[in-house]
């Protein structure tokens, strides 16, 4: 447990460890427990906000949090409360799964779970007690670690994580390819036939059936690149994976620390498709994780936000392609 949860990055900013050393010493904390419960308060008091943006890229995102924006919501409190107890030697981890409210619980002990159930929360080592519950996001009672026990938040409800769509493949319904010949091996077909007998210009027929093969191919190879590996995929699924895969070639690459409400609301953004983007981001999460008998967005209304959005990321694409070979250089993560 000592050499597993008591690990950190080097990139790791030192005032991290300084804030965490500062607040056990100002509470007078002797022992890892009571470092636990005077850091857990500590953070507590930094308001929940489920609307804060991500960190900036290369920014340490408990940095971020602590020091920059200082709101935010579990996934946010829990990775601050296990770093700071790791920078000060104590075994801790985070926690994912679901908190249950004890009113939600009927008599006969059944409940149900919902996506906004989602929760995230810490758990501490002790020698002879085992790893025990610290809860550091205010908008629920303090972990089973301290006073006001009873948050709510179970100690074994782990999320073994569901898998991810893939993004093998996507270059579906691409259309619109011109890669056919023209120019100079157009105006040898139009030329003005000589008196004297030729040969038939087998090379122009060959240059030409070679220049369209090679169109024929780029074609093909693109609808295999923005389409590989989602055939398999439930259509939301597949057109969220699509929309991900060209929306990186874009230079919008989604980042991990990202939920797929921030990076549509990015995207949308960027190319000014905010309807489409939360439309799509509606439609990919009810088929995800919503119940197959509840009203949400119609099929029609995804498909017409997949397709504005996948337009216009790959217009995107190609003016970032046009400005590189112009020499403007532009490189986008």
């Amino acid at each position: 447990v000592s050499e597993l949860f008591v690990q950190l990055p080097d990139s790791l900013p030192q005032r991290v460890a300084d804030l965490a050393a500062t607040i056990i010493a100002e509470a007078g904390a002797d022992n890892p427990y009571d470092a636990a419960v005077a850091l857990e308060t500590y953070l507590r008091t930094l308001p929940y906000d489920l609307t804060v943006p991500a960190a900036p890229p290369g920014e340490d995102t408990v940095d971020y949090f602590l020091f920059t924006l200082q709101r935010g919501y579990f996934d946010y409190h829990a990775s601050a409360l296990a770093v700071m107890l790791r920078s000060a030697g104590i075994p801790a981890r985070v926690a994912v799964g679901y908190a249950i409210d004890a009113e939600d619980v009927k008599a006969n002990g059944t409940f149900r779970i919902q996506k906004n159930d989602a929760y995230t929360w810490v758990e501490v080592f002790f020698p002879q007690y085992g790893w025990v519950v610290f809860n550091p996001t205010p908008d629920r009672p303090a972990g089973s670690g301290s006073e006001g026990a009873g948050a709510g938040v179970p100690g074994d409800a782990g999320l073994d994580g569901a898998d991810e769509p893939s993004l093998e493949e996507i270059f579906d319904e691409l259309g619109g390819f011109t890669g056919l010949p023209g120019g100079e091996v157009g105006d040898s077909l139009t030329e003005t036939a000589v008196d004297a007998p030729a040969p038939f210009p087998w090379w122009i027929a060959w240059t030409l059936a070679g220049a369209m093969t090679v169109a024929a191919l780029l074609a093909l190879s693109g609808r295999l690149a923005f389409t590989w590996g989602t055939g398999g995929l439930a259509p939301r699924a597949k057109h969220w994976a699509r929309v991900q895969r060209v929306g990186h070639w874009a230079g919008l690459r989604a980042e991990p620390e990202e939920t797929a409400t921030e990076w549509g609301r990015r995207v949308g953004t960027t190319v000014q498709k905010e309807d489409a983007a939360r439309a799509l981001v509606r439609a990919y999460e009810q088929e995800r994780y919503g119940r197959k008998d509840l009203d949400g967005t119609d099929d029609e209304e995804s498909t017409g936000a997949y397709r504005e959005l996948r337009n216009r990321l790959f217009r995107r694409v190609v003016r970032r392609r046009e400005r590189y070979e112009n020499g403007e250089g532009e490189h986008e993560a």
